[in-house]
């Protein structure tokens, strides 16, 4: 019985990973590594705020996740380190993120999973920033916005090798969002 109810288990969750492709937006362009990376001696003090504009009650988490998705890309830069307060930055980043979830897209995904993915399901997942970095008396504003499509349906068994993961998608969905806001601040001379 264990052994059964373990190969089922096993073959759904193969059956639904491998049958979903995706597709990125590209509104922004790929970070190059050029563009991004700074090797500095005397490091910039940056600290930032979160905020996530949602009705949901997981708000709190979502901030906490967009916090640590520009935390990672500022480090990985290599021109900054993380300070605890704004009182010891040089650079001070307030970022509100967007909730552009559709509650609704449950509907269809219950119709495509009872039909075994053949009747096809869709998902746009979006990263929607806005950014405000002081240093000193300068500041300035940025707006990003970025998205990938998942697609699922039986056909795209053979696609999904090609298109890459919607968990690799998204990971580099926020990581390239960003970088791209690094690089912003970084040609306006605040890093």
């Amino acid at each position: 019985m264990f052994r059964k109810n373990s190969f089922l288990l096993t073959y759904s969750i193969l059956f639904f990973a491998l049958n979903c492709a995706s597709f990125r937006e590209n509104n922004l362009p790929i970070a190059q590594e050029s563009e991004y990376k700074t090797i500095k001696t005397e490091k910039i003090k940056v600290f930032s705020r979160w905020t996530y504009d949602t009705k949901e009650p997981d708000g709190v988490l979502w901030a906490a996740a967009h916090k640590s998705w520009f935390d990672k890309a500022i480090l990985e830069s290599g021109c900054c380190s993380l300070v605890e307060g704004p009182k010891e930055a040089n650079l001070v980043v307030d970022g509100t993120a967007f909730d552009r979830v559709n509650h609704l897209r449950i509907i269809p995904l219950i119709f495509s999973a009872s039909s075994l993915t053949l009747i096809p399901y869709w998902q746009t997942m979006t990263v929607d920033i806005k950014v405000t970095a002081n240093k000193g008396n300068k500041q300035n504003k940025y707006e990003l916005r970025d998205s990938f499509t998942m697609f699922q349906w039986l056909p795209m068994i053979f696609l999904m090798p090609f298109t890459g993961t919607p968990v690799t998608n998204r990971d580099f969905l926020f990581l390239n969002t960003y970088q791209n806001l690094v690089i912003q601040i970084k040609k306006d001379g605040l890093l």
